[in-house]
């Protein structure tokens, strides 16, 4: 995206070389020269992807996404301490039941307070 001619799209589409549309690079904020990639997942729709994800941005990285990377760094500097012992995949399974936590905040606050559609 950094390239002279894709200075001013806000997106570029990555397609195969069937021609179908596997997702996008995307700009999350304006003048953002790091690209995030937007990919559809099980019914929905590319453009419904990007719009998601837009609603979902406040800085560079998406706020699901954002959050949960701040507070999996708050539980591993608590496992730090003295007395703390990590049981096989522990870790990895509360940082996915955060991110299915905020993700459902997300969605249900979205759903309440606008009447935008995907």
């Amino acid at each position: 995206m950094g390239s002279r001619e894709n200075i001013s799209k806000d997106t570029i589409s990555l397609a195969g070389k069937s021609g179908q549309v596997w997702g996008v690079a995307m700009r999350s904020s304006p003048g953002s020269l790091k690209p995030i990639y937007v990919s559809p997942g099980h019914r929905i729709s590319v453009e419904s992807s990007i719009r998601f994800v837009k609603l979902c941005c406040k800085f560079r990285v998406p706020e699901p996404v954002r959050q949960a990377d701040i507070r999996s760094k708050i539980f591993l500097q608590k496992l730090k301490e003295p007395g703390h012992q990590v049981i096989g995949m522990s870790c990895f399974l509360c940082i996915y039941f955060v991110c299915k936590a905020i993700i459902y905040q997300m969605l249900r606050f979205h759903t309440l307070s606008s009447h935008c559609c995907f």
